[in-house]
């Protein structure tokens, strides 16, 4: 039996998906303490116990997880994105024996596209074909015979990061500072729709499989998500291949893989995050286990069930904002639909502020729900 009094998480982020994490780790009377730059960010206005800095640097991160170890000897540190030196973690994890999750070296692979697409590659996983470039005169040769994607190694996210070059005027797309080390170079995959799927795994090897969906970009930018989907047979296979891939590479915490589907049918890896995810931001009422409180009992190293029960089937359609607005209010949501709100202190346009949940009897009666009343929110 685990000492609830012992259950202690630091969070190194303070926006939406640590707000969401908290939440759900006060439910289970797991402490939570956030690394912060502003008590007005989204996880500091619902969590008790922030420790604020003047900016995320290696002394500040020694300081946090010095702290945390302090509150409980079993406690651990999590990450909310992927972008943070991997080099700081480590040295806070060597000066403070915290363990931290997912591992510095998942995340150390995992946030940098070359290295990602290589463990994509050692461990089968199927994903679109890349390319070596190495100037760019180079990737003007290449273009001539087929469009390319250019995704920055570093800090990609939203689209952020990615470039479509179908042909040569495409080209002006590209900062003047180009440099292609520090890009990744894919083929154009001209797919049929984009799908995900989310596993979580403990230290004991527990891996809980959460439903596939299809999700749906605008502008990049995930807009909704549906499910769950029917599995197919190469759903089934690919997601073999990738429980196969996080068993055997000991990773611990919650991954998502954004994967497209041709239109021949097969299904290619696209992106991975080692993260709670947007795209499984449905659990929160669509199953019996969120993806939230699965992170948590995961890297708390708790029993994980194989997949959690799915309540109904479900939509998801994120809120996201239209224009400048430096102090936006809740909206009045009239239609009782599931809403969640961050609380960010600015609006701005093509910026994430919520989102709302619909459960029906399938999941296109949901979506045409959420789609009738987004426009009801007016951000």
């Amino acid at each position: 039996m685990v000492n609830a009094n012992d259950l202690f998480v630091g969070v190194l982020g303070d926006g939406q998906l640590a707000r969401m994490m908290c939440q759900e780790a006060h439910k289970l009377n797991i402490k939570t303490s956030v690394l912060t730059t502003s008590l007005k960010n989204p996880a500091c206005l619902v969590n008790s116990d922030n420790f604020l800095v003047d900016k995320i640097s290696l002394e500040n991160i020694v300081a946090f997880a010095n702290y945390c170890k302090q509150q409980s000897p079993r406690a651990v540190l999590t990450i909310e994105s992927e972008f943070i030196n991997p080099e700081f973690l480590q040295q806070a994890q060597i000066k403070s024996s915290i363990p931290i999750y997912p591992s510095v070296h998942h995340l150390a692979q995992i946030r940098d596209r070359k290295p990602q697409k290589e463990f994509l590659h050692r461990n089968y996983i199927p994903t679109s074909p890349s390319y070596d470039i190495l100037s760019y005169d180079h990737l003007q040769e290449h273009l001539s015979l087929k469009p390319v994607v250019l995704k920055k190694r570093l800090f990609g996210y939203d689209g952020y990061g990615t470039v479509i070059l179908h042909h040569y005027d495409d080209l002006d797309k590209l900062d003047s500072n180009f440099r292609a080390e520090e890009w990744i170079f894919e083929a154009y995959i001209p797919f049929k729709r984009e799908l995900a799927i989310s596993l979580v795994r403990n230290l004991n090897g527990d891996i809980c499989s959460f439903p596939w969906v299809e999700t749906h970009q605008e502008n990049s930018k995930c807009l909704w998500v549906k499910g769950p989907l029917t599995i197919t047979k190469e759903m089934k296979s690919l997601q073999a291949l990738i429980t196969k891939a996080i068993n055997e590479n000991e990773y611990v915490g919650f991954m998502t893989f954004e994967i497209f589907e041709t239109k021949l049918g097969d299904l290619l890896v696209n992106e991975m995050a080692p993260r709670v995810h947007n795209s499984a931001h449905y659990s929160l009422e669509a199953l019996y286990l969120n993806q939230f409180k699965a992170h948590l009992l995961a890297i708390l190293n708790l029993e994980l069930p194989e997949q959690p029960l799915v309540v109904s089937p479900f939509a998801m359609y994120n809120l996201i904002a239209s224009r400048e607005d430096d102090s936006p209010l809740i909206p009045i949501n009239k239609n009782s639909l599931f809403l969640n709100w961050y609380q960010k202190e600015q609006a701005r346009p093509g910026r994430k502020m919520g989102h709302i949940t619909a459960l029906a009897s399938t999941f296109e009666e949901a979506l045409v729900n959420l789609k009738k009343h987004a426009k009801d929110f007016n951000i």
